[in-house]
């Protein structure tokens, strides 16, 4: 029931986004371009939500993680400029002890073991191309080189699951028709992952992101972007520290 009428909340809190404008990709660099979406919300606020798309051919994931830096925990921006990285965005789960939750593996390496919730999702990189599956449908071979579990998956082949009541700030990854990556973040944007899932797979002309496939990450008092590619600076604090975050570095040549 509770499920019910959480899909009925969500339904009747969404068009109150008024997301009449067709979303503009602004290219910054080769194969990566970026949109800033204005959501408004109640009382006359606005929020924000932040997203990079980028072909995987030229860009790729990969892990940063505080304790590469001697830390229990550390910022979006510490960790970013630690990998070098053009994006970063807050990682999956972790413990009250600073311990992640769930997958992580880097450059083919498994860093942390996964762990089997019915309602986390994993995101991999596999031959160079994305793919968000169940746990219990992922197999760690030579060809991953990256993968993160996090939850709930908010899209499955263009559909919206059944997903949970409950408003925070957000983080995301996609994959999008064509099989690029959208890497997102939300800004004093408290909205339920309906409508986050909703807003990920309208298409642009509809105000949305065009993806097909996606995965909730922590988001919440955890949701954290920094990003520094061409003219475009984007930087989303929060005052939680992390344990990892998924950045974007270039492909290797």
């Amino acid at each position: 029931m509770w499920r019910i009428f959480g899909v009925i909340l969500a339904l009747s809190v969404l068009p109150r986004l008024g997301l009449a404008a067709a979303t503009h990709w602004q290219t910054v660099a080769p194969g990566l371009s970026y949109t800033q979406i204005n959501l408004p919300l109640d009382e006359g606020n606005h929020g924000t939500l932040y997203a990079f798309e980028f072909s995987p051919k030229r860009y790729t994931l990969s892990l940063s993680r505080a304790m590469d830096l001697g830390r229990s925990g550390s910022d979006v921006v510490d960790l970013a400029e630690q990998a070098n990285a053009l994006i970063a965005v807050n990682g999956g789960f972790f413990s009250p002890a600073s311990a992640p939750l769930g997958l992580r593996v880097r450059q083919g390496q498994l860093l942390n073991a996964i762990k089997p919730i019915s309602w986390w999702g994993v995101f991999r990189i596999e031959k160079g191309k994305p793919y968000i599956s169940t746990w219990q449908d992922f197999k760690l071979t030579k060809e991953v080189s990256f993968a993160t579990q996090s939850g709930p998956r908010l899209l499955i082949q263009g559909q919206i699951p059944s997903l949970k009541p409950g408003n925070a700030d957000r983080s995301a990854l996609c994959i999008t028709a064509k099989g690029d990556i959208v890497m997102l973040a939300t800004a004093n944007a408290s909205l339920s992952l309906y409508q986050l899932a909703s807003l990920m797979r309208d298409t642009p002309h509809q105000g949305g992101l065009g993806c097909v496939d996606a995965l909730n990450l922590d988001g919440g008092t955890s949701t954290q972007m920094y990003a520094k590619v061409g003219d475009i600076d984007v930087n989303v604090p929060n005052f939680k520290s992390l344990v990892d975050a998924v950045v974007v570095v270039p492909t290797a040549s």
